[in-house]
């Protein structure tokens, strides 16, 4: 991608928390991918982490192009650790990364949409809130749980923080847009931009599509979701390798736990493996 090009691009994603490029090299895996994951999503439309089972998953999670534009974008080297495969839309209340994905230096995580289809107004497109990434992070602590004293997380996040997440939208006159991008397409925002999903106004449409998140070189990685009054660490996966990254924290690299490498080899075993229900 030409300088001046990256450089208008990275003025519009500092300025609106968002941006959409056109990736040309992610048009012949859409089909494939829409094809090889077929009969494989669960109730909720979705499957995580299909790069394990699919190679073009994981193809289109580590193109150059993408990778490129976010070292671009951040200032640093990105690397896929997650896929999320749907074929619908998923009509989810508004949220940012951060509460799932943080960092240390804060704000080193971005998602990456690709349209596997061409995505309207009608199949519930990606909604999102520009700018909004500009304000605080907010966590569950924010909305008034100090400690989860063993409250499962997930129901304080539907109890505790969507409902403050909109409040927040509420108080700062958020104006949402949504996502009609075209097939081949990827819309990447900041790891916090208030983001969702719309309504699926055609119950008979499918929304094919790939979210894949990246984090960045030199950071270490949490999620405040789970931290309980303190720091729940991540050892993230490169998608590329199949290994595990300890990060850094102040200036110092961390190690993988042991079990941590053990669960991530025995993964990738079953992955290279002739018994693993592998597609391609």
């Amino acid at each position: 991608m030409e300088a001046a090009t990256l450089s208008n691009l990275a003025d519009q994603f500092a300025r609106d928390g968002y941006v959409v490029i056109n990736v040309p090299e992610a048009l012949p895996l859409t089909d494939r991918i829409t094809a090889q994951l077929a009969g494989r999503f669960d109730d909720q439309h979705r499957i995580e982490n299909a790069w394990r089972m699919c190679e073009t998953v994981r193809e289109l999670a580590t193109l150059p192009v993408v990778l490129e534009t976010l070292a671009a974008l951040y200032g640093r080297p990105a690397f896929p650790f997650q896929t999320l495969n749907f074929d619908r839309g998923t009509e989810q209340l508004a949220h940012s990364d951060t509460i799932h994905f943080d960092s240390n230096p804060k704000g080193y995580m971005a998602g990456v949409w690709f349209a596997l289809e061409d995505i309207d107004a009608n199949n519930g497109p990606l909604r999102y809130y520009p700018g909004s990434h500009k304000l605080p992070q907010k966590t569950l602590v924010d909305f008034g749980v100090e400690r989860l004293e063993g409250r499962n997380p997930y129901v304080l996040y539907q109890t505790h923080y969507e409902p403050g997440i909109a409040q927040v939208i509420e108080d700062n006159g958020l104006v949402s847009e949504d996502a009609h991008i075209k097939k081949g397409q990827a819309l990447i925002w900041a790891a916090n931009l208030l983001h969702g999903g719309s309504a699926i106004s055609d119950p008979a449409r499918t929304r094919h599509s790939q979210v894949t998140h990246y984090y960045f070189e030199g950071c270490s990685y949490h999620t405040p979701l789970l931290a309980d009054g303190g720091i729940y660490r991540r050892y993230p996966v490169d998608i590329r390798t199949g290994h595990n990254i300890g990060g850094i924290e102040d200036g110092k690299p961390l190690r993988v736990p042991l079990v941590q490498q053990a669960k991530s080899a025995a993964k990738r075993i079953l992955r290279s493996g002739t018994t693993y229900d592998r597609v391609r």
